[in-house]
C-alpha cells in the first residue's frame, strides 16, 4: 500500500489486459522489482522522441533503463548529462540507453534543453513519459515514500541493465539524494559482455584489460583448448587468465565477436504487454526505506543478533551464493583491504552465504593466503537459507543440488535506523566494486543530517546541490558560504565537510 496525507494507491493487475492499474484502495500491494533472469516486461509509450514499443526498440541490444522520480531535479539533471557525455562509449559496447519518470513528453523535452545546456551535451536518447505509473508498476519501481502533489507514488531510482535476450542482468538502487555513477556502469557492462561470450568471471573492481578468473566449472582440459596462451592456477577453483578480448589466441580460439556484435537472434514483434512473470506477486524482496528484517544467526566470530550488531551504525551487508568461487574471494580480499576506510566511516561490514561456519572458515584462509588480507568481519552462516528469504537474497533462476533457491549476489548499504538505503543485484560472474561503496556512503551519511544531494560521480570534496523544496531565502541562511543558483531548482554549495 502507498499512503500519504490519508490517501492510498494501490496497484491491480487487469485481468483483461495483464496491465497494472493504480487507484484508492484499502488493500495492499503485492509487486516486488525485477530480479535477475527476469525477462523485462514490453510495453507501449510516448517519449522525448516520439513511441517506442519497448521490446522492438531493444532489437537484441544491451541496454540500460534508468528511472527518475521528476524532471527538472538537480541529481537527475547530472545523471542525464553525464549519461549523454558517454554516448561514444554506449554506442562503442552495443548498448542502448533510456531514461523514464513520471512527467509528459512535452516536459521532458523542455527539460532536455536545459540539461543540454547546464551540461554542455546533447542528449539523444529517449525519455519515457510514465504518468500514469504502469511502467514503472511493471518493473516494480514505484516509491514507497515519494508521492506528488496528488498522493500518488513517485518512482524510485532504479537501474536495469537488459541483455540482449531482454532479462535483467543487474540491478541497482540508489536514494533520490545519491546520484549514480556511470563509469561505474560502463565498468560493469564490460564485465557482463566479456562474461556473456567467455568462461570467465570477474574479480572485484574488474576494469577492461585486467585479468579474469576462469569459471570454476570449466574443465582443466577444456580450459587449456579455450585458453591456448595459458593461465596462472592458484587454486582448483581460482585459476587467473588474460582478459580475453585482449589475447588475440584467446579470440580466435573462442571466435569472439567484438562487445558490440553480442547480440540476441531476432525476435519476431511481440504485442506490447504489461505482464509480469507470475512469480512476483507476493515474493518477497526489501525495498528502500524498508527496515531490515531482525534475526539471529551464527557467524564466523559467533552468534549474531542482528539489530543488536548495528547498534545505530552504518553497515554494508553483501550476500554471495556459495564459497571458494574466484570472484566472492577477490571480494571479500578487496573489503578487508577496505575495512580500514569503512570503519572510518563508521561502517561494519558483514558478508553471508549458504556455507557453514566452518567452510566459511576454511574460505577465508584461502582468501588471505591468495590476496593478502585477512577477513575480520563476521560472514553469517546461512545453509538452510532462513536469513536469506528474510533478507529477500534468494535467486529467482538458480538452485542448487537439492533444487533449492541459491543466494543471490544482494549488497545492502543500511542506515543507523536500520533502513535500507541502496540496494544493488550483481550477477555471480561480475565482481562489485568496494570503492564506489565508500563513495556512495560518503554521499550517504552527508545528505542524511544536511539539506542536499549529490550529483552524478560525485566524490567527497566536490561541489553539491541544495534540495530544490528548499526556498531561496532559506538557503542562503543555511549555506552562509556561499550559493551559485544555476537555476531555480539547481543551486551548488561546496562541500560542509570539509
Amino acid at each position: 500500500m502507498y499512503r500519504k496525507n490519508g490517501a492510498e494507491a494501490k496497484i491491480d493487475k487487469s485481468l483483461d489486459t495483464g496491465e497494472y492499474i493504480i487507484r484508492s484502495s484499502k488493500e495492499p500491494a503485492e509487486l516486488s522489482p525485477l530480479l535477475l533472469g527476469d525477462e523485462v516486461p514490453n510495453f507501449d509509450a510516448d517519449t522525448s522522441e516520439g513511441k517506442i514499443a519497448f521490446h522492438d526498440w531493444i532489437k537484441g541490444s544491451w541496454t540500460i533503463l534508468f528511472s527518475h522520480p521528476r524532471d527538472f531535479t538537480p541529481v537527475c539533471t547530472s545523471e542525464l548529462g553525464r549519461v549523454a557525455f558517454y554516448d561514444s562509449e554506449w554506442k562503442k559496447r552495443g548498448v542502448k540507453v533510456a531514461a523514464l519518470s513520471v512527467d509528459t513528453p512535452q516536459h521532458h523535452r523542455d527539460w532536455i534543453n536545459d540539461i543540454n545546456d547546464i551540461n554542455k551535451v546533447s542528449v539523444n536518447y529517449p525519455i519515457v513519459a510514465d504518468p500514469d505509473r504502469k511502467i514503472s508498476a511493471a518493473f516494480g519501481m514505484l516509491s514507497q515514500d515519494l508521492f506528488d502533489e496528488k498522493s500518488f507514488p513517485l518512482t524510485v531510482r532504479s537501474l536495469y541493465i537488459i541483455g540482449p535476450d531482454r532479462r535483467i542482468k543487474l540491478r541497482i538502487e540508489y536514494p533520490a539524494s545519491t546520484g549514480r555513477n556511470f563509469a561505474e556502469i560502463l565498468r560493469v557492462v564490460d564485465a557482463l559482455q566479456v562474461s556473456a561470450a567467455n568462461p570467465v568471471a570477474l574479480p572485484a573492481t574488474w576494469s577492461k584489460g585486467q585479468k579474469c578468473f576462469l569459471l570454476p566449472a570449466l574443465e582443466l582440459e577444456e580450459a587449456k583448448k579455450q585458453f591456448p596462451s595459458g593461465f596462472e592456477e592458484q587454486r582448483p577453483w581460482y585459476r587467473v587468465v588474460a582478459d580475453p578480448w585482449n589475447d588475440s589466441t584467446v579470440a580466435q580460439s573462442l571466435k569472439v565477436p567484438p562487445p558490440s556484435a553480442l547480440a540476441a537472434p531476432k525476435a519476431a514483434p511481440s504485442k506490447a504487454a504489461l505482464a509480469p512473470p507470475p512469480h512476483r506477486f507476493g515474493r518477497k524482496q526489501l525495498r528502500l526505506s524498508d527496515v531490515v528484517p531482525d534475526f539471529e544467526a551464527d557467524s564466523t566470530v559467533g552468534n549474531i543478533r542482528w539489530h543488536e550488531f548495528i547498534q545505530g551504525s552504518w553497515v554494508v551487508l553483501f550476500t554471495h551464493p556459495k564459497n571458494f568461487h574466484p570472484t566472492p574471494a577477490s571480494e571479500f580480499g578487496r573489503a578487508a583491504q577496505l575495512e580500514p576506510e569503512f570503519t572510518k566511516r563508521g561502517v561494519k561490514l558483514v558478508a553471508l552465504g549458504l556455507d557453514n561456519k566452518q567452510n566459511h572458515l576454511d574460505f577465508l584462509k584461502d582468501v588471505k593466503q591468495i590476496t593478502s588480507h585477512e577477513v575480520r568481519f563476521p560472514v553469517i552462516a546461512d545453509a538452510d537459507r532462513k536469513v536469506s528469504h528474510l533478507l529477500g537474497a534468494l535467486s529467482a533462476d538458480e538452485v542448487g543440488k537439492s533444487n533449492i533457491a541459491l543466494t543471490a549476489r544482494v549488497l545492502y548499504i543500511i542506515g543507523p535506523d536500520k533502513k535500507i538505503k541502496l540496494i544493488t543485484h550483481y550477477p555471480n560472474t561480475v565482481g562489485r566494486n568496494f570503492d564506489e561503496l565508500l563513495r556512495v556512503i560518503d554521499s550517504l551519511q552527508l545528505t542524511a543530517t544536511i539539506s542536499l544531494a549529490t550529483p552524478a560521480d560525485w566524490v567527497k570534496g566536490q561541489k553539491c546541490v541544495v534540495l530544490p523544496h528548499i526556498p531561496l531565502e532559506e538557503a542562503r541562511k543555511l549555506f552562509p558560504k556561499g550559493l551559485e543558483v544555476v537555476r531555480p531548482w539547481l543551486r551548488l554549495v561546496d562541500d560542509p565537510t570539509l
